[in-house]
C-alpha cells in the first residue's frame, strides 16, 4: 500500500495542505473535491430569490456528482479485492474442512471421552474416600446397646488416617476425633443405663420370686385338712370358766410356745392366728 501523500490544494482559496488518500484511485477525486467543493463550505445562498435558489441547486448538483464519482471509484476499487477475499475464504474453507471433520474433530472427541473417563475415575476415588469417612463418622441409633456402640468405637479406633485419604486426610482426622469423642460418651451412658436396667430387673425378679413363694405357702396352708371338731367337755361343777379376754391371752401364749416347735410354713399360719387373736382382744378391752 502506498505511503500517505500530502500536497497543496491547487488554485482557489482553499490552499491548506491536503492529506491524500492511501487509495490511489481516490487521490485525483480528492484533489478535485478539495479544489472545487471544500471552498463551498459556509457559502450563503439567497434562497428567497430565484437567482439564489438556482445557484444553490447548481452547487448541490455539483457536490452530488463528485460524491457519485467517489462512490463509483470505491466500488470499482473494492471489486477485485472483494473477489479475492471471497476466493481466499473459499479456499481456506476447502482446505480446512477435511482437517476439521476427519482429523481435528475425532481427536477432540477422543480427548473429551478420555477426560470424561478420567473424571469418573477421579470422582469414584473421592467418593470412596468420603464413604470411608462416612463409616468412621457413623453414630448408633438412639437407645443402641452398649455392645453395638463398643463395636463401632473399636472400629473407629483401629482406622489409621494415612496418605490413603489423600487430599481429604485433614477432614478424615477431624471426623475420627469427633466420632471417638461421641462414641465414648455414648458408650458410658449406655453402660450406665444397662446397669440400672439390670438392677431393676433383678429387683423385679426377686419380687416375683417372693410372690411365688407366698402363693405356694398359701396353697400349702389351704391344703392342710381342717381338724376334727372337738367334743365339748362339760366342765366339772367345780371347774372355773375363764373370761373371754383370759381365753384370748391363753391362745396367744400357746402361739408363742408353738412358734419354735413348728416349721417355717406353720409359723406364718401361727403368726396369722396371733394377729387375729390380738385384734379380738383389743376389741374386747376397749
Amino acid at each position: 500500500m502506498p505511503k500517505k501523500q500530502t500536497t497543496a490544494a491547487p488554485q482557489g482559496e482553499h490552499t491548506e495542505t491536503v492529506a491524500l488518500s492511501r487509495i490511489p484511485a481516490f487521490q485525483p477525486i480528492e484533489l478535485e473535491i478539495v479544489r472545487d467543493i471544500l471552498p463551498l463550505k459556509g457559502r450563503q445562498y439567497e434562497l428567497t430569490t430565484e437567482t439564489g435558489m438556482v445557484e444553490a441547486k447548481a452547487d448541490l448538483k455539483t457536490i452530488t456528482s463528485y460524491l457519485t464519482r467517489l462512490e463509483q471509484a470505491r466500488k470499482v476499487t473494492k471489486d477485485e479485492p472483494f473477489r479475492l477475499c471471497q476466493l481466499i475464504d473459499s479456499e481456506a474453507k476447502r482446505i480446512s474442512a477435511p482437517v476439521e471433520e476427519e482429523i481435528k474433530e475425532p481427536l477432540r472427541a477422543a480427548i473429551k471421552d478420555e477426560e470424561g473417563r478420567l473424571a469418573k475415575i477421579e470422582a469414584a476415588r473421592v467418593e470412596a474416600i468420603r464413604q470411608r469417612i462416612a463409616v468412621i463418622s457413623r453414630r448408633p441409633a438412639w437407645g443402641a446397646k452398649a455392645a453395638d456402640i463398643r463395636t463401632m468405637l473399636n472400629y473407629a479406633e483401629t482406622v489409621e488416617i494415612d496418605a490413603a485419604f489423600a487430599e481429604l486426610q485433614d477432614e478424615a482426622t477431624v471426623a475420627k476425633a469427633e466420632a471417638l469423642r461421641d462414641l465414648r460418651q455414648m458408650l458410658q451412658t449406655a453402660e450406665q443405663v444397662e446397669r440400672q436396667q439390670a438392677d431393676l430387673a433383678r429387683q423385679q425378679e426377686e419380687l416375683r420370686a417372693g410372690h411365688a413363694r407366698l402363693r405356694e405357702q398359701q396353697d400349702q396352708a389351704a391344703a392342710i385338712p381342717a381338724p376334727a371338731p372337738a367334743v365339748a367337755v362339760r366342765p366339772a361343777p367345780c371347774a372355773v370358766v375363764p373370761t373371754p379376754d383370759e381365753a384370748l391371752r391363753e391362745i396367744l401364749d400357746v402361739c408363742d410356745e408353738l412358734t419354735f416347735a413348728v416349721d417355717d410354713d406353720a409359723q406364718e399360719l401361727i403368726a396369722r392366728i396371733r394377729d387375729l387373736t390380738s385384734l379380738v382382744l383389743r376389741t374386747l378391752t376397749t
